[in-house]
């Protein structure tokens, strides 16, 4: 099979291309995708909202907020994210371990909370 047009190419050995800055829609095309927002940088949007992104050499992602200290609950089994505690302003990267929530203070919100992780080897 082969797909070949403006923006989007598809080969024989079935690699699949994209033009930079066009977009992979998840939801006929409404406001879910993956995209190289800019060079070699690739963002989920989710919702409308971007939820992730990621070069060779960070991660980025939102952070969920509530009100109150997290707990397994606010996490599906095996299951990592950034929440924050609106009623305190802190910060924790959590885990839910088989129903076990794992989490390390991470410190103070920030306006926008993204959080920057780097990638080695």
């Amino acid at each position: 099979m082969r797909i070949v047009g403006d923006d989007v190419r598809a080969g024989s050995t079935f690699n699949f291309a994209l033009t930079p800055t066009k977009k992979l829609y998840f939801d006929n095309g409404s406001n879910s995708y993956i995209y190289e927002s800019v060079g070699d940088a690739i963002d989920l949007i989710a919702g409308g909202n971007r939820a992730f992104r990621g070069n060779a050499s960070t991660f980025e992602f939102r952070s969920y907020k509530k009100a109150g200290a997290p707990v397994a609950g606010d996490l599906n089994t095996d299951q990592a994210q950034v929440i924050e505690d609106t009623t305190t302003g802190q910060s924790f990267l959590c885990y839910n371990n088989g129903g076990t929530l794992q989490s390390t203070e991470i410190g103070a919100s920030a306006e926008t909370p993204i959080w920057k992780m780097m990638a080695y080897g």
